[in-house]
């Protein structure tokens, strides 16, 4: 299982999928998936945090729609 989510992880970095809620930890250009308008898309992190202003862990709360992440 440990195998499995490293080669994942591996692969989400190699296209450039990485998604972190996590500001602190969050390397420039990592992504967070957002479900908006029925679909989820990809924001950059730093840039939501940035102009929204909102802490990492208030985002569900800020934008008022589920989000997934995977910190690595």
């Amino acid at each position: 299982m440990l195998e499995e989510k490293s080669a994942i992880i591996d692969e989400l970095q190699e296209e450039g999928l990485i998604w972190s809620a996590d500001a602190t930890k969050c390397p420039e250009g990592a992504f967070i998936t957002l479900l908006h308008g029925g679909e989820w898309q990809k924001a950059l992190v730093l840039e939501i945090l940035d102009e929204a202003g909102a802490r990492a862990e208030g985002l569900n709360r800020f934008f008022g729609i589920p989000f997934r992440f995977l910190n690595v």
